[in-house]
C-alpha cells in the first residue's frame, strides 16, 4: 500500500509536467496554423455571405421595402456580432487547446509543428484564407444552382 502511495506522489508530478508540455504545443502549433485570424476570417465572410443573401433573396421575391432590407440587415448584423462576442478567440482557445490535447499525441503534434515551421507548412497558412475564399465562392454557386430545387420542395 505504501509503495503504490509513493509511487503515485511520484508520477503524479511527472504527468502534469508531460501535460504541460503538451498543452504548450498545441498552443504553438494553432498559433502556426494562425487559428485565431483564420476564425475571425471565416465568421466575417459567413456574416457577408449570409446578409448578402438574405438581401438578395428578400430584393427578388420584391415584397420587402428598402427599410424592411435595413431592417433585416441590421438584424443579421447584430446576430452575428453576438455570435463573434460568443465565439470569439479568447473563449474558444481553451476549446481548441483541450480538444486538440486529447486527440493527438505528443509525437504526433510534433511532426504537425515540424511542417507547420517548414516552408509548405508556411505556405499553406499563408494561402489558406485564399484557398477559404475560393472554396466559399464555389459552394455559393452549387447553393445558387440548388436554390431552385429548395423552393420548389418548401411549395410542396
Amino acid at each position: 500500500m505504501k509503495f503504490a502511495l509513493i509511487c503515485a506522489l511520484i508520477a503524479a508530478p511527472l504527468a502534469c509536467a508531460d501535460e504541460t508540455t503538451k498543452t504548450t504545443k498545441v498552443e504553438e502549433l494553432l498559433t502556426l496554423m494562425n487559428v485565431a485570424q483564420q476564425q475571425k476570417d471565416m465568421m466575417d465572410q459567413m456574416a457577408d455571405m449570409v446578409i448578402g443573401q438574405v438581401k438578395s433573396q428578400m430584393a427578388q421575391q420584391g415584397a420587402a421595402s428598402p427599410a424592411e432590407i435595413a431592417k433585416m440587415e441590421a438584424r443579421q448584423k447584430k446576430l452575428f456580432e453576438l455570435f463573434k462576442q460568443e465565439t470569439s478567440w479568447d473563449k474558444m482557445k481553451p476549446v481548441f487547446v483541450k480538444t486538440y490535447s486529447e486527440t493527438f499525441t505528443e509525437p504526433e503534434l510534433e511532426g504537425m509543428l515540424a511542417f507547420y515551421r517548414s516552408p509548405a507548412g508556411k505556405a499553406m497558412v499563408e494561402k489558406q484564407p485564399t484557398l477559404n475564399s475560393k472554396i466559399m465562392t464555389n459552394v455559393q454557386t452549387q447553393m445558387a444552382d440548388l436554390m431552385p430545387k429548395i423552393e420548389e420542395i418548401m411549395k410542396q
